[in-house]
């Protein structure tokens, strides 16, 4: 302590503490550090220091940027989310199986290899994507899923839903149906 105790006090003796290593144990053939430094267990001291010192110069950068990203966010949602040309893929592909079911009067004979293809490909591309294809997914995510429900919405009124169709036509799923509108209109007051 004699000749390092200053190294405590400016909270460097993790840096400028002398230490000896042992290379080689006799019993153990491990190698041991330990510190013939002043107080050597507070090495963790300066740590804790060092990270409050330097903490100014990380903060406030990722506080310039999280500002910047909720800026960005903002726009996006501004420019883009709520605007009726991204939400519209989804009204068409409605629109075009409400066309379809009309124009068959909902009568269509269709063979299990079709119906299993047509399943199989919306699984595909519905299904979750590794990481590296996010974009893929992501450019594809509103448009698999509606198909995916007009695809389960033809197979049930063209009889071929088999069990989804019972279990959907269940009686006990019509007032709840006829709730979800006013769910929809009230949800932002009962959760906020």
């Amino acid at each position: 302590c004699r000749n390092e105790w200053w190294t405590n006090i400016v909270y460097l003796n993790n840096f400028l503490g002398s230490f000896a290593v042992n290379l080689y144990s006799s019993c153990l053939n491990i190698i041991t550090i330990f510190s013939i430094q002043c107080m050597g267990w507070t090495w963790y001291l300066a740590n804790d220091f060092q990270f409050y010192v330097f903490s100014p110069a990380v903060m406030i950068p990722m506080y310039i940027l999280a500002r910047m990203i909720q800026q960005e966010e903002a726009d996006w949602y501004v420019d883009f989310y709520i605007k009726p040309w991204c939400r519209y893929t989804p009204y068409a592909i409605g629109t075009l199986l409400g066309y379809i079911m009309f124009k068959t009067k909902c009568n269509v004979k269709m063979s299990k290899v079709l119906l299993v293809t047509i399943h199989e490909l919306w699984v595909t591309t519905s299904s979750w994507f590794p990481k590296e294809a996010w974009v893929t997914s992501e450019s594809t995510r509103r448009i698999s899923f509606s198909l995916g429900v007009s695809m389960l919405i033809f197979a049930c009124t063209t009889g071929y839903g088999g069990l989804i169709n019972t279990f959907l036509s269940w009686k006990f799923f019509i007032p709840l149906s006829r709730l979800t509108y006013i769910g929809y209109l009230l949800h932002p007051m009962v959760l906020y």
